[in-house]
């Protein structure tokens, strides 16, 4: 072999053995040839920054797992990036990539790995504040990885950022729209818990609320603290108390902001001791308090209303001793007469004056289908459970029409979800064809909801046969998670969808 040969072949050889041109990564905003579209590229760590609107605030309770994963196989998803506004030269992640940026980090501090120093990642055209909070909360929701006060802090300056670039202030059912349009969809209810949680308890409670405090129990205090200030403003302009209804809050929740502290029967206990000497009135003691801020007393209220007043003539009459119980006279017992018509349970289309099932035939103003001659009428959405034999099959003439007999259904499921906090879940549907409810799948996190939802002709992923014997019949080892009350209460919404769908049949 010549000498030039030899020559030839070692040059080809160093420059096998050269490393390949460097990806440039050193655009900023200014640089006219800024990649105009997604791109791939390799970054330092030193040109890398964590997203300053990124909602995690808190440790990922993944870390540990997350950084042992890097350092065993190294990424297994690349990035994705975006040039800093602010800081030329440096990119931040756009959607999601903080806890991985904080792990490479601290792999490469311990190791000086070039493997952990220089990371590939997609590029991505700057696409604006929103666009990367939005980013990284659909990526953290993805992940299921953000407590209930991040991703309600997360939104607070999503809202925020919306509001500065449009120069206006945005209602939360704007916002609602807003962030559906931009693949983030919310509901109107939920925004309105989280915006009450960072106004309301998290200036008290901040430690308490970043330790991970769920859903369900946040939810319970927003309820108390509404209930507790709603009294308290009725009350306020006669007794004049000299401290504020936040003042209250801000002594006592000091006590309960901590994980190790927190139990919502103490919490409420001492709130209302506080209550009591806060606002001197003479219908407000610690009874009077405890009455109006107890959760089931709140459902039956906003199921079925306001307590009616009692008559002053009752309250006297029931203020003297009775002296002696005059005897009755036992109600005569009337013969059923034969039905004129043939009444809706047998398959036969009703008219409005017909009965529902077989009975005695109906006179205007009487029940809609019953076997009882009696006066009194049933009303399918009050909770009669002291009968021993309760009618839950009658329904009301005055009711016995879709509207009365949809908002009917929809009490009906939210009593029953409410029993495993779920409520929420029911929303109200007044559409022709509906069941008078839906549940909101987003909000759903009980079985009962599940099997409220196939009522509703919704989606059920239970083991339906086995979610009702767990409900309603239980076993041998186990009691049903549905008491007496319930069962009559399930009862009555089957009922009252049977005669709902009759109807819009016959429509």
């Amino acid at each position: 072999m010549t000498a030039m040969a030899k020559q030839r072949t070692t040059d080809l050889t160093d420059a096998l053995l050269k490393r390949g041109r460097q990806a440039e990564a050193t655009l900023t905003v200014a640089t006219p040839d800024a990649p105009g579209s997604e791109m791939p590229m390799v970054l330092t760590l030193d040109q890398l920054r964590p997203n300053p609107d990124n909602p995690r605030t808190s440790r990922n309770p993944r870390f540990d797992d997350i950084k042992a994963s890097i350092r065993a196989r190294g990424l297994d998803t690349v990035p994705k990036v975006t040039i800093d506004p602010d800081n030329p030269g440096s990119y931040i992640f756009s959607d999601g990539g903080n806890t991985r940026y904080q792990a490479l980090s601290e792999l490469w501090a311990e190791t000086h790995s070039e493997h952990f120093y220089r990371v590939h990642c997609l590029f991505k055209p700057w696409p604006g504040r929103i666009k990367c909070v939005i980013g990284h909360l659909a990526e953290n929701e993805l992940r299921g990885e953000l407590s209930f006060i991040e991703k309600a802090i997360g939104i607070r300056n999503a809202r925020q950022i919306i509001e500065d670039e449009s120069g206006k202030a945005v209602s939360l059912r704007e916002l609602a729209t807003a962030l559906t349009d931009q693949g983030y969809p919310v509901s109107y209810s939920s925004l309105s818990r989280m915006d009450s949680c960072v106004r309301h308890l998290y200036p008290h409670l901040p430690a308490l609320l970043e330790s991970g405090l769920g859903r369900p129990q946040i939810n319970a205090l927003l309820v108390l603290r509404s209930d507790a200030e709603k009294l308290w403003n009725h009350y306020a302009a006669e007794a004049k108390p000299e401290v504020t209804f936040e003042n209250v809050m801000t002594k006592v929740c000091p006590h309960f902001n901590s994980p190790e502290s927190w139990s919502l029967e103490m919490f409420r206990d001492e709130f209302i001791g506080e209550l009591v000497s806060a606002l001197p009135h003479p219908s407000l003691n610690y009874d009077r308090w405890l009455i109006e801020l107890d959760p089931s007393e709140q459902n039956r209220r906003q199921l079925f209303g306001e307590p009616e007043p009692v008559a002053p003539q009752l309250q006297q009459q029931n203020q003297q001793p009775e002296l002696e119980a005059a005897p009755r006279t036992p109600a005569p017992v009337r013969k059923p007469t034969p039905p004129t018509t043939p009444g809706v349970a047998s398959g036969n289309t009703s008219d409005s004056g017909s009965t529902v099932a077989t009975g005695n035939t109906s006179e205007p103003g009487s029940t809609v289908a019953t076997g009882n001659t009696s006066g009194a009428v049933s009303d399918v959405a009050s909770s009669n459970t002291q009968s021993a034999t309760p009618d839950f099959w009658s329904i009301p003439t005055l009711q016995d029409d879709a509207d009365h007999l949809r908002n009917i259904a929809f009490r009906l499921a939210f009593e029953l979800a409410d029993s495993d906090s779920d409520g929420e879940a029911v929303i109200p549907d007044n559409s022709a064809n509906s069941a008078g409810y839906h549940i909101d799948e987003e909000l759903s996190a009980s079985p009962i909801s599940c099997l409220l939802s196939s009522l509703a002709g919704g989606a059920c992923d239970e083991d339906l046969p086995d979610l009702v014997r767990e409900l309603l019949i239980g076993s041998s080892d186990a009691a049903p998670r549905f008491d007496d009350a319930l069962t009559q209460t399930f009862m009555k919404l089957i009922r009252t969808l049977r005669r709902l769908h009759e109807l819009q049949r016959q429509s």
